[in-house]
């Protein structure tokens, strides 16, 4: 549960409550190698005595998921990087209360790839957020030298010869349709200035006659005027042979004796390096090739003591972080946690922008007091107010981590388990008894056009899919399970109910009330195929209003009040091109009498791989984004003053 924040906090929402640890994403060690800073898929910064393996102390944000941590050379800071959000901080050990904080840019725009990096004397830091390169003052943070990428995209950035070179990889951020990583350069800096000073590796681009020739990858020396390069692209059923260059001016060197690709690391020496195989990681001196004893550790976030003697490995469940000693002895277990729920807990590599992607796999009661969290083949009903696990049920749940879309009742007592695969039912669970109740035939087309929507009193749930050869809505009676079906055209999705009455919506007819027989004339279509499946429209938690997404006529999200006063009451204007790429505006969920609307967006293309687009939340009544949260909510309260991503809970102040 995280703290109420302080009034110096912009922003309506703040992080409020975690329900899973997730994998390490960064680890640090103190000089001395006591303390280690472990970086979580939950955002935080755990800070963990070695020898006590004990947590002391816990760094958060409040409007920031926290993804890499470096540890100041004399032990005094640590520095950390929120990469979605674009955020630095740095932390004072004696305390662990943050110095200073700084934004760099816009949020979201790339959610992956930079680092950060103290000087050998600590007394400046190279970060990149995944975009620009920037070398900060670290008593003050005042930045002293700022690079935009010419790619647009950093993927690693690192300090090389005792401090007077920065090393960037900066792939380019297009290849054909897609944005993506493709090519790119290597590229040796001024630590001072960010001036290049030498080009040590062209993977050329797509535009190439040859095409891009992989992604840039480098280790450079924390010592030496050296930098390791893969060769690209590497000699088929030949172990991976490296180049070697200087960093004072990117003249080529020999290659080292090493055989097995790029290092993992450089020890502090700049001597030795720790290079992987398949049994774990060895020392090899760098001159002569000559190998130390394995440490059977497996792959992850790792850093190393200042004496080089210590590494510790993040990685996940019971080996969330492990230290070993690299003279070859057996790792130790520091800390533990249950199993991530593999699911998109945050706003970084884990969310995706595409209709199609799964996004974070859990849902909120309307009151926003019960999450439901599917993952390993279970769903976990979870008290928001303590944590506590209140039920668990897997029953036609696939065991194989499949991803489960999961959809509560409004008062919580049912909960809709949607595997992804076609060929999986979607199952109706009570929260409090054994056993599912009932289950809906699989939708043959896919998942992303099937919609669940329970009645207000909890007596119905219905379900749109094509099953056995046709579109058909179908609805299950509770709590005993009897169903039945009726007609639906093509693309036509149930998103709610209102007046006892299913909702139905349909890109170009728009949506409305279908009772039967009697149904309200369709409002908010015209518009032209929806490639959202079954999120092209949203109807408010009061069954009221409707969200309708717009991209031929007026762009933008429209507000609707159903009949039998049927009007428009709001147009929400979309966001505008983002370096090139241009977002269509959809409605994410609407609070109800339409106080406030979540808004997402999509690019609009068929390949995509770029820059995530972050939630608006709007207030019709004022008229105006009042803020910005991050992309790819899971679920929302009624109210919409709870946001689920996950795991993890943003809450309204």
């Amino acid at each position: 549960m995280f703290p109420p924040p302080g009034a110096d906090v912009p922003g309506r929402y703040t992080r409020c409550a975690s329900f899973d640890v997730g994998a390490a994403r960064s680890v640090a060690l103190s000089p001395d190698g006591g303390l280690a800073a472990l970086v979580t898929d939950d955002g935080l910064v755990r800070i963990v005595s070695v020898a006590g393996q004990q947590v002391l102390a816990a760094l958060a944000s409040p409007r920031a998921m926290i993804d890499l941590v470096a540890y100041q050379p004399h032990g005094r800071a640590v520095m950390t990087l929120a990469r979605a959000q674009r955020e630095v901080t740095l932390w004072r050990t004696s305390d662990w209360k943050p110095v200073w904080r700084v934004t760099l840019g816009m949020p979201y725009y790339h959610a992956s790839g930079g680092g950060l990096a103290f000087s050998p004397d600590g007394a400046s830091a190279v970060v990149s957020t995944g975009a620009d390169t920037f070398v900060f003052d670290v008593a003050t943070g005042a930045t002293l030298a700022q690079r935009p990428s010419p790619a647009d995209m950093v993927s690693d950035v690192a300090y090389a010869w005792g401090g007077r070179r920065i090393v960037v990889a900066e792939p380019l951020a297009a290849a054909h349709r897609c944005h993506g990583q493709a090519g790119g350069k290597v590229t040796v800096l001024d630590a001072a200035t960010l001036a290049p000073v030498a080009t040590v590796a062209d993977l050329g681009s797509d535009a190439d006659p040859g095409g891009a020739r992989g992604v840039p990858q480098f280790l450079a020396s924390p010592t030496d005027d050296l930098v390791l390069l893969p060769v690209v692209p590497p000699v088929v059923g030949e172990p991976q042979a490296l180049l070697a260059y200087r960093v004072s001016d990117g003249g080529a060197l020999p290659a080292p004796p090493l055989v097995g690709g790029l290092p993992a690391a450089f020890l502090p020496d700049g001597a030795t390096v720790l290079m992987r195989d398949a049994n774990g990681m060895r020392r090899v001196r760098l001159a002569d090739g000559l190998q130390g004893p394995t440490v059977a550790v497996a792959g992850g976030p790792m850093a190393v003591s200042a004496d080089g003697d210590l590494i510790a490995l993040g990685g996940s469940g019971a080996d969330l972080l492990r230290v070993a000693n690299a003279d070859g002895a057996p790792p130790t277990t520091i800390c533990a946690a249950d199993d991530p729920t593999g699911n998109a807990s945050g706003p970084t590599e884990a969310s995706s922008p595409n209709p199609s992607g799964l996004g974070a796999t859990s849902a909120l009661s309307f009151d926003g007091q019960l999450l439901a969290l599917a993952a390993h083949g279970e769903v976990r009903i979870i008290q928001r107010a303590d944590g506590a696990v209140m039920t668990r049920f897997s029953d036609g749940i696939p065991a194989d981590l499949e991803p489960v879309r999961v959809v509560f009742s409004p008062l919580g007592k049912f909960v809709v388990t949607q595997p992804q695969a076609t060929a999986s039912v979607n199952s109706v669970f009570p929260v409090l008894a054994v056993g599912r109740v009932g289950a809906f035939l699989p939708d043959v087309n896919g998942w992303s056009w099937t919609g669940v929507a329970f009645s207000q009193q909890e007596d119905r749930v219905y379900s749109n899919g094509y099953r056995v050869g046709a579109p058909r809505l179908d609805a299950m009676d509770l709590p005993w399970g009897a169903t039945s079906t009726t007609s639906l055209g093509n693309f036509t999705v149930v998103i709610g109910t209102s007046n006892g009455c299913p909702v139905l919506y349909e890109s170009t007819r728009g949506a409305w009330r279908s009772c039967g027989a009697c149904q309200d004339a369709p409002i908010g279509g015209g518009e032209q195929y929806n490639p959202f499946g079954a999120r092209g429209g949203v109807l408010s938690s009061d069954g009221q209003y409707v969200g309708t997404w717009s991209n031929v006529h007026d762009p933008g999200v429209k507000v609707w009040r159903l009949p039998p006063a049927a009007a428009r009451v709001a147009s929400l204007a979309g966001r505008s091109g983002w370096n090139g790429w241009w977002p269509v505006e959809y409605a994410v969920a609407i609070a109800p009498g339409a106080a406030r609307v979540l808004t997402a967006a999509q690019p609009a293309g068929d390949c995509y791989e770029g820059p995530e687009f972050p939630i608006w939340v709007h207030d019709p009544g004022a008229g105006g984004v009042v803020d910005v949260l991050p992309p790819a909510p899971a679920a929302a309260d009624a109210a919409l003053r709870t946001i689920a991503y996950g795991a993890q809970l943003w809450c309204a102040r």
